[in-house]
């Protein structure tokens, strides 16, 4: 290979983010990149570039992950129902979540610092299953339905995406894995999220009950696929202005950092400029 270019999985390397991720941001522009009859080359400059001017920052706790998850679902909610009530008894987690979300920017103008707030909701494996098993596996009480099919549910119309998101507890994945014969494969057509043991049972979704909407606009967030990606910010737009309304804008958007909530929560997104 030229010493100029490098292969996705370099770039990855590099960035310290997933393939995936590499080529969505070849796929918008953002990381320039050619063709070749060995996949894609970018440019070696372009990578250490994109590396200088990264923002700091590190996921969210999946703690906090997951309360962000209920609260932006539960705001477009008519009668707030259980997510709300999944949070309201932590106040201190309740006032963190907010103050957190108020510093984000718009998902449109920033999607990065959305995908990073919302990294830890579930470790991602690509998953290879049977076809003939899949929609087994998919009606499964122990797997939660997410990506494009749960955002169906709400008229978005993107269930022809050929990926499929599952979410399962950690404690079930060995079992269910076995039970469909699953094998990683970077190509599969599943994506396991693996829910850490670490999320509280009152924040963790249960078993064959449907994922916050939040979580299928994260996972439409993180697709190749344009249309899911805008699908995806404009529900996070709706939700996060959703959410502020109800509040009454009771935290500044200025950009100032969320205050440190004690050693159990990771600090969110930097929101330096």
């Amino acid at each position: 290979m030229e010493a100029d270019v490098l292969s996705v999985r370099e770039a990855a390397d590099q960035l310290g983010v997933s393939s995936q991720r590499v080529r969505q941001l070849i796929n918008a522009g953002a990381l320039p990149a050619r063709r070749s009859s060995a996949g894609w080359l970018i440019g070696a400059d372009a990578v250490a570039g994109r590396r200088r001017h990264a923002r700091p920052g590190r996921p969210a706790s999946p703690r906090t992950a997951w309360a962000a998850l209920w609260m932006l679902s539960a705001a477009l909610e008519p009668h707030p129902p259980q997510p709300t009530a999944r949070v309201k008894p932590d106040r201190r987690l309740q006032h963190h979540v907010l103050r957190l979300l108020s510093t984000m920017p718009d998902p449109a103008d920033d999607p990065g610092r959305w995908r990073l707030l919302l990294a830890s909701r579930g470790h991602a494996a690509r998953m290879w299953a049977h076809p003939g098993l899949l929609p087994r596996l998919i009606n499964d009480p122990q797997v939660r339905v997410g990506g494009s099919v749960a955002a169906a549910r709400v008229g978005e119309g993107l269930s022809d995406l050929p990926e499929r998101d599952l979410y399962l507890a950690e404690s079930d994945v060995q079992q269910i894995v076995a039970k469909y014969r699953l094998r990683p494969d970077p190509d599969g057509q599943v994506r396991l999220h693996i829910v850490p043991a670490s999320v509280p049972q009152e924040l963790s979704p249960g078993h064959a009950e449907q994922l916050p909407a939040a979580a299928a606009a994260a996972d439409l967030l993180d697709e190749d696929d344009p249309r899911a990606c805008r699908s995806a910010q404009l529900q996070l737009h709706a939700m996060l202005t959703a959410l502020l309304v109800e509040h009454r804008r009771p935290y500044s958007r200025s950009g100032s950092a969320p205050p440190d909530t004690g050693p159990d929560e990771a600090r969110g997104p930097s929101s330096a400029p």
